[in-house]
C-alpha cells in the first residue's frame, strides 16, 4: 500500500501546469524583461528619529503662521514686556473724573466684604500756629451730624449694616473708611459723602468734643512712643509746619470755631487732592457711576497742596 502511495504522488508531481499557473509565469518573464523600479521610500514616520522631525516642523510651521485666537494677549515671539499688571492681584484700576477726583479700585469679587474710603491729600502740615489742631478736630466733628441724618442715625445705620465707620489724621493726610458687607457698598459710600459734603457742626457738639480732644491729648502724652516722635519732628523739622503735632497746642483746642474748620474744607478737601478708594467686592465701573453721582459739591480747585501750604517745602536737620 505505500508503495502504491508514493507512485500515485510521483504521477501527479509530473502533470503539466494549469493555464493560470503558466500565465502567471509567463508575466512575471514578461515583467523581468522590463527595467527594475527604483524602491520607494519608507514613511516618515518609520523611524524614532523621523518622527521628532516631523513633530519639530510642525510646531515651527504653528509658530510662523499662528492662530490670531491666540495672540489676544501675547505672541509667540519673545518681546520684552512688564507683567505688573497680571502679576499684582488683583489688579488696581484709576479712574480720573473730569473735576479732579480720583477713584481706584481692587476688585475680589470671591470676597464677601469691602472697604470704602477716602484719602485727603490735608493734614496738619497745612496748618498755621493759630489753626493748628483744625484737621484733627475736622476729624472728630465730621460724625456729629449732617443734613440727612443726625448722629444717632448715622450710628444706628452703620451698626445695622454690621459695618465699621472709622477716621484718622497724620501730618500730611486725612482718611474716613468704612468696611461693610458686599450689599453695603453703595450705602456706604453715600454715608462718606454725606459727612464729607453736609456736616453740620453744631455748635454744641463741638463744646463736648473739646473736651474729647483735651482727655486724647491726656492720653497720647502718657504713651512714650508717641511723644518721642513729636518731639522727633519739633527738632528735626525745625521752624516748618511738619514740627507740629497733630492735636495742636490746648489753647487751639479751646478756640476753633466753626469758621476755621469750614475754611479748611473749602481750601483743603477739594476733589483734585481726593482719592476714593475701594477694595473687595466691588466692581470697577459700577463704583465710578455711583461716586458721580453722590460726589457732587467738592471744590475742583486744581491747587496742589503745596501750592497751598501756609509755608515753604519742610527741610530736615541732622542731628
Amino acid at each position: 500500500m505505500a508503495w502504491k502511495r508514493l507512485l500515485t504522488l510521483t504521477r501527479r508531481s509530473h502533470r503539466p501546469l494549469s493555464t493560470t499557473a503558466s500565465r502567471s509565469f509567463s508575466d512575471a518573464a514578461v515583467s523581468t524583461s522590463s527595467p527594475i523600479a527604483p524602491p520607494t521610500p519608507p514613511p516618515p514616520t518609520a523611524m524614532i528619529y523621523d518622527r521628532l522631525a516631523e513633530s519639530v516642523k510642525s510646531k515651527i510651521k504653528i509658530l510662523e503662521n499662528p492662530d490670531p485666537r491666540f495672540l489676544k494677549y501675547g505672541s509667540p515671539h519673545p518681546t520684552l514686556k512688564t507683567h505688573t499688571h497680571i502679576l499684582s492681584s488683583p489688579e488696581t484700576r484709576i479712574t480720573t473724573l473730569p473735576n479732579g477726583l480720583r477713584v481706584a479700585t481692587e476688585s475680589n469679587l470671591a470676597s464677601k466684604t469691602a472697604t470704602v474710603g477716602v484719602w485727603i491729600d490735608a493734614g496738619s502740615r497745612f496748618e498755621s500756629d493759630e489753626t493748628n489742631g483744625t484737621a484733627h478736630f475736622l476729624e472728630h466733628m465730621i460724625f456729629k451730624g449732617t443734613e440727612k441724618r443726625s448722629v444717632k442715625e448715622l450710628e444706628e445705620e452703620i451698626e445695622n449694616m454690621g459695618g465699621h465707620l472709622n477716621a484718622y489724621t497724620s501730618r500730611e493726610q486725612t482718611t474716613y473708611y468704612a468696611k461693610v458687607m458686599d450689599k453695603d457698598v453703595n450705602k456706604a459710600l453715600d454715608i462718606l459723602a454725606d459727612i464729607l459734603q453736609n456736616s453740620t457742626f453744631d455748635e454744641e457738639r463741638m463744646s463736648r468734643e473739646r473736651d474729647v480732644i483735651t482727655m486724647e491729648m491726656k492720653e497720647v502724652e502718657g504713651q512714650t512712643e508717641e511723644v518721642i516722635f513729636d518731639h522727633l519732628h519739633a527738632t528735626a523739622f525745625q521752624y516748618s509746619p511738619l514740627a507740629r503735632t497733630i492735636l495742636g497746642p490746648a489753647k487751639n483746642i479751646e478756640t476753633i470755631s466753626r469758621d476755621d474748620i469750614r475754611n479748611y474744607i473749602q481750601t483743603h478737601y477739594t476733589a483734585p487732592r481726593m482719592v476714593i478708594v475701594a477694595s473687595g467686592a466691588v466692581k470697577h465701573e459700577e463704583f465710578v457711576g455711583e461716586v458721580k453721582k453722590l460726589f457732587t459739591k467738592l471744590s475742583s480747585d486744581p491747587n496742589h497742596c503745596f501750592t497751598v501750604s501756609c509755608q515753604g517745602p519742610c527741610i530736615f536737620y541732622w542731628l
